[in-house]
């Protein structure tokens, strides 16, 4: 007897018997229930059995997906679709095992119009810079950037080109800096040499976001050219108004007289007294002393002597029993100068108010200017004249330079007020423009002064900022700096003497294996390192010391929490 089958006719499963069970599998396209049970796969079919075909209809879609970029300059399009698919059962021909699938009668693809995404991009706010032609091949499906901002156009920063230093770098402050180390001479302009020329920059322009909010650029980096002692400028370009050494100094770009001493300074020269920098080829011998308005180079030694300088101190080789002082009085200069900076904008005020009520015809212009002058001083900021007299008081028992002369002239507009014996604005108004003009002087010449050096024995030093020792080290020397020490040698050695230093000191080696006693001090807010550390180092920060007890290498010590962090290992 032959074997059982099933075929199909007409969309209806019919049964031819047999000794075998025909199998009916399912395939795309339909879906099969046995005796009113979903046949998911596969299934034995026996005569009496009901078999449904059911053929399928599958339901296209449309999937449209918008994305933003984070900074909203750029809109994304992805499109894709499924197609409606209609399928019919084909008749088959009985078979032991017969696979059940549908043939597709109807297949269509319903695609976005380029309107209905515009749409959908308007409800979503995006409204600029929209691009049709690529809205056109989205539309077909794929991804596409459909909308794109206008970027903002950054500004062009100004430029300052400097015809002086190392390079001529535009921007670069290494530019300017000296290779204290380095050179043997140093950089000499001839009055109306071109120092340095700016070149303007231009502002950015406004852009746009896909959302039309508008996108600013940022703001140009604008710069000031600013001329300082020797130097004027004219037409955006800085020339030298007097021949010397150029330097930038409080942003200003400066150039210096220079006294040039092309032998030793000893008995021939005797000491050397100069407003300007000082040049030295050899070495300030015994008993002499240096001193300049500015800064002081030493291609030599200095052997039992003394330096001192308003500005940097540079000796090229080593530094005997001597002192050496780099901007000694900065802090008194400091103090001093926000007095009368203080003094001079309280005054530019009082002066500011007087023409006010004048112009609004409060008060009339007579002969009681002073008394009236007062009256606003005193109403305005009450107690600020005894202020007045303590700073005077100050100022003429420390100082008899320009800093006394500049303090008094405005400390005699005020005795004028007060004993209404201002009788016009007109000597009023000359001191402060005469103040304004030493304010903005004073920054140049009371910036903080260092000390470079390569070695020192059995001295003593003192910097308004920093001292830093390039050679073999440091011996039994004394030395306070208001900034850091920096040893920047791998091989220089500290050993003995006292060392200070507000924000921190970092040094080598440090004592000797013998245990000389040596003192690092700096503030809770500075920072003490050494490579080697020997015992008999004493570490203090303002009035807390520890001692080094062994010798230890990698140290690193600071303030924290109440207490001194010594982090170090052992030798």
């Amino acid at each position: 007897m032959q074997e059982a089958k099933i075929g199909i006719k007409s969309g209806q499963i019919f049964y031819i018997d047999g000794e075998k069970q025909p199998l009916l599998k399912v395939g795309e396209g339909v879906e099969v229930y046995v005796n009113g049970v979903k046949v998911e796969s596969q299934i034995f079919i026996k005569k009496d059995d009901v078999v449904k075909i059911v053929p399928k209809i599958i339901e296209g879609k449309r999937n449209l997906n918008i994305n933003v970029s984070q900074d909203a300059m750029e809109v994304y399009l992805e499109v894709s679709y499924e197609p409606y698919i209609e399928y019919e059962i084909e008749d088959k021909e009985p078979q032991n095992e017969l696979l059940v699938e549908g043939k597709i009668k109807h297949k269509s693809i319903k695609k976005f119009t380029a309107d209905e995404i515009e749409m959908l991009l308007r409800e979503k706010k995006i409204i600029y810079g929209i691009k049709r032609e690529e809205i056109l091949k989205a539309v077909e499906g794929g991804k596409y950037v459909v909308a794109e901002g206008k970027k903002a156009k950054e500004p062009e920063d100004d430029k300052i080109i400097y015809y002086f230093g190392k390079k001529h770098d535009e921007n670069n402050e290494e530019a300017f800096k000296i290779d204290y180390f380095n050179r043997n001479t140093y950089e000499y302009v001839e009055k109306g040499s071109v120092l340095a020329e700016k070149l303007e920059g231009k502002d950015g322009m406004i852009g746009f976001d896909v959302y039309g909010r508008p996108v600013k650029p940022r703001k140009r980096n604008i710069l000031k050219l600013l001329a300082g002692t020797g130097c004027n400028i004219l037409n955006n370009k800085a020339f030298a108004s007097i021949s010397g050494m150029p330097e930038v100094k409080a942003d200003r770009i400066c150039v210096y007289e220079v006294l040039r001493i092309n032998s030793d300074v000893d008995i021939k020269t005797g000491n050397i007294n100069f407003d300007g920098n000082i040049e030295i080829f050899g070495s300030v011998r015994e008993g002499f002393k240096v001193k300049s308005g500015n800064k002081v180079i030493i291609h030599g030694d200095v052997l039992e002597a003394e330096v001192v300088a308003a500005g940097d101190i540079i000796i090229d080789k080593n530094l005997i029993s001597s002192n050496v002082v780099a901007g000694l009085n900065q802090l008194n200069n400091e103090k001093a100068f926000e007095k009368i900076k203080e003094a001079h904008e309280t005054l530019k005020n009082v002066l500011s108010m007087y023409s006010q009520l004048l112009s609004l015809g409060k008060i009339k212009m007579d002969k009681n200017i002073g008394q009236v002058l007062y009256l606003i001083l005193e109403s305005k900021y009450p107690g600020k004249t005894k202020d007045f007299d303590k700073t005077n008081e100050f100022i003429t028992s420390h100082f008899k330079n320009e800093i006394l002369s500049y303090w008094q002239s405005i400390y005699s507009l005020i005795l004028a007020f007060k004993n209404n014996e201002l009788k016009d604005l007109d000597k009023m108004k000359s001191i402060l423009k005469e103040l304004e003009v030493f304010i903005q002087n004073f920054e140049i010449l009371n910036c903080p002064s260092n000390v470079y050096i390569h070695y020192c024995q059995n001295s003593k030093i003192f910097s308004s900022n920093d001292v830093e020792i390039l050679g073999k080290g440091c011996y039994n020397t004394d030395i306070v700096a208001k900034n850091v020490v920096k040893f920047l040698n791998e091989k220089a050695v500290l050993r003995g003497g006292k060392i200070f230093a507000q924000n921190g000191i970092f040094a080598y080696e440090v004592g000797s294996s013998a245990g000389a006693v040596t003192f690092l001090k700096t503030t809770k807010q500075g920072i003490i390192e050494g490579k080697v550390v020997y015992q008999n180092t004493i570490l203090q920060f303002d009035d807390i010391l520890y001692k080094i007890e062994n010798p230890v290498k990698n140290l690193k010590a600071y303030f924290k929490n109440g207490e001194i962090i010594v982090e170090k290992m052992r030798l």
